[in-house]
């Protein structure tokens, strides 16, 4: 896959000492443009990184800044700021390295057997207001889903799995899988003519297939797709265990993406078994029919929808 390609040609680094302010980065390009050096810039959303071509580590990209154009204050949930950036520079640096070491990971494709959502209205109108019910849950669903997967490893799963404060940032991950994200190259002269010259060396005049061309294209998609294969996979797969967990159980009457709200004890019994033999953590609650739209669930209220 293109990420594949970009993983062996691209030399990982901390973000620790790179991440700069938007001045400090466009500088930098300027001093690449004037030095006449290859580089690389990469694109997702309003996050952008520089890579700059060095023969000297066998031809491979070094990632050497990154900054971001968005102006609005960074943050999710209870965790913002310096915190926050520094969150998710661990875990896309974690992603990397996982996808760079389990090379698996580039193959895998989760099929789909669950539904993200169901409800019975039937049920719902039978059961009388006042009625109790239970509900069980997992915590943390996509964060649980990416580790089991080998998204992300044990150390950083455990570092935040019981941190509430992160329950916003953890989701975050998930989600800004799906933004857009691609690259440009700008080749030095030397460097093109490198390219040319190697291309043409194995067919001549493929400057003019359409194939070459597209790899001479200074616009190249490179995350965006699989990025999108990631996150399928992450909901695809919470959306099969969910399945797996329900299998048997039909006197239910709510189930939405990693909750379930259930009518008789045993088979929340079930279902709790069921995640234990999986080593997911989930929490359970017992929960009122308020009125003919909404319960209560623990401390909080919910709409049936």
């Amino acid at each position: 896959m293109k990420e594949n390609k970009e993983n062996k040609d691209v030399e990982w680094v901390s973000y620790r000492n790179i991440n700069v302010d938007p001045d400090r980065y466009e500088k930098k390009i300027a001093v690449q443009l004037i030095n006449e050096t290859s580089f690389r810039e990469q694109f997702t959303g309003s996050r952008r990184k520089l890579y700059v071509h060095s023969k000297n580590k066998g031809s491979k990209y070094k990632l050497c800044a990154t900054t971001t154009t968005s102006k609005s204050k960074s943050g999710k949930g209870q965790v913002k700021g310096d915190v926050f950036n520094r969150f998710i520079n661990e875990f896309n640096n974690c992603l990397a390295h996982q996808l760079y070491d389990n090379e698996p990971l580039y193959n895998l494709i989760v099929p789909k057997i669950g539904k993200s959502r169901i409800r019975n209205k039937d049920i719902w109108k039978e059961i009388p207001i006042g009625f109790r019910f239970h509900n069980i849950d997992l915590d943390s669903a996509y964060w649980q889903i990416l580790y089991r997967l080998g998204y992300i490893n044990e150390l950083m799963f455990d570092k935040y799995i019981r941190l509430d404060e992160y329950k916003d940032a953890k989701r975050f991950c998930v989600t800004m899988l799906n933004r857009k994200c691609f690259s440009k190259d700008t080749f030095s002269s030397a460097r093109y003519n490198e390219i040319a010259n190697y291309f043409n060396s194995k067919e001549p005049q493929c400057f003019e297939n359409q194939k070459l061309l597209e790899l001479s294209n200074p616009y190249i998609i490179d995350g965006d797709e699989y990025y999108q294969i990631i996150l399928k996979n992450v909901r695809q797969e919470l959306f099969n265990v969910m399945h797996e967990a329900l299998n048997g159980i039909s006197n239910f009457f709510h189930y939405a993406t990693d909750g379930v709200c259930l009518i008789n004890y045993e088979d929340f019994i079930r279902m709790s078994n069921y995640f234990k033999s999986q080593k997911l953590i989930f929490k359970g609650s017992m929960c009122t029919k308020l009125d003919e739209n909404t319960y209560s669930c623990g401390f909080r209220e919910k709409n049936f929808k």
